[in-house]
C-alpha cells in the first residue's frame, strides 16, 4: 500500500513538472538561444584576440571577460535550462553552490612629464640657450635646417597623437557599451529580487503571465554574456577584419586539407 502510495505520488509529481515545463517553454527556447549565441560568439572572440600577435591592456581585457563569459554559457545557462525543464524534481546541491565572482582591474600606464628648459644666463652674461647661441654665432644655415627639422618631427608629433587618441577612442567606445549593456541587463533582475523581498507573497500572488515575465526578469542578466561578441562587431572595425580574414584562413586550411586527402 505504501509503495502504491509512492508510485502514485511520483507520477503526480512527474506530470507536474512536465506541465510547469511545458509552461516555460518560452523562457527554455530564450535561455538556448543565449547559450547558442553567447557560446559561439565568445569563442571566436577569444581565437580572434589569441590570435594577435601584439596584444594591448584593452585585448587582454576583453579576452578575460569573453572567458567568463564563455565559462557561464557552458555552465550557468546549461544548469538555470535544467531547473526550468525540471521544476519540482531538479535537485542539484553542487550548482547551487557556484558563486560567479568579476574582478576589474585598471591599468594605467603613468606617462613621463615633458621636461621643460628655462634659460639661465651664464656668469659672463652669455645665454645658455642653445637657439640663441646659433643666432648669435651667425650660422644662419644650420639654424634654419635645425627649424625644419623641428617643425616636421613637431609635425610628425601631431599625427602620431592624433592616430592614438583615435585608437582610444574607440576603445573607449566599446569599453562604455559593454558597461552599459552590463547595468541593463541586470536591471529587471533587481527590480523583481528588490519586489520580492519587499513585498510578502510576491510569488504566490502572480498569475499565469505575471510568473512568465517573472521569469524572463529574473534571467534577464545572461543577456550580458552573449550581447559582448555582438557589440565588438557592431563597434570594432578591426575585430570585424580580424574575423574575417580567421575565417579566410581556417577555409584554406580546409581547402587545403580536403585537397591532400583527395590526392591520395
Amino acid at each position: 500500500m505504501s509503495s502504491a502510495n509512492i508510485t502514485d505520488t511520483h507520477a503526480e509529481l512527474v506530470r507536474l513538472n512536465d506541465e510547469k515545463a511545458l509552461f516555460y517553454l518560452p523562457v527554455i527556447i530564450y535561455m538556448l538561444i543565449l547559450m547558442f549565441v553567447g557560446t559561439f560568439g565568445n569563442i571566436l572572440v577569444c581565437c580572434v584576440y589569441l590570435s594577435k600577435q601584439t596584444k594591448t591592456s584593452s585585448h587582454y581585457f576583453i579576452l578575460a571577460l569573453a572567458m567568463l563569459d564563455l565559462l557561464t554559457c557552458l555552465v550557468g545557462m546549461p544548469t538555470e535550462v535544467a531547473d526550468l525543464r525540471y521544476p519540482y524534481m531538479f535537485y542539484a546541491p553542487a550548482a547551487c553552490l557556484v558563486i560567479w565572482k568579476r574582478k576589474r582591474t585598471r591599468i594605467g600606464e603613468k606617462l613621463p612629464d615633458t621636461p621643460t628648459s628655462k634659460e639661465r644666463p651664464s656668469s659672463d652674461g652669455v645665454s645658455n640657450d642653445p637657439i640663441s647661441t646659433e643666432m648669435s654665432s651667425g650660422n644662419d644655415g644650420s639654424w634654419e635646417s635645425e627649424r625644419r627639422k623641428s617643425t616636421i618631427s613637431a609635425r610628425n608629433f601631431k599625427k602620431q597623437s592624433s592616430k592614438n587618441q583615435i585608437k582610444v577612442t574607440r576603445t573607449t567606445v566599446v569599453l562604455f557599451a559593454v558597461t552599459v549593456a552590463y547595468v541593463i541587463s541586470f536591471l529587471p533582475f533587481l527590480i523583481v529580487m528588490v519586489l520580492r523581498s519587499t513585498k510578502k507573497d510576491f510569488e504566490e500572488s502572480l498569475s499565469s503571465a505575471g510568473e512568465m515575465l517573472y521569469k524572463f526578469c529574473s534571467k534577464s542578466y545572461f543577456i550580458n554574456n552573449a550581447i559582448n561578441p555582438c557589440i565588438y562587431s557592431f563597434l570594432n572595425i578591426n575585430f570585424r577584419k580580424d574575423t574575417k580574414n580567421l575565417m579566410k584562413r581556417i577555409l584554406a586550411s580546409c581547402c587545403c586539407r580536403n585537397r591532400g586527402g583527395t590526392t591520395v
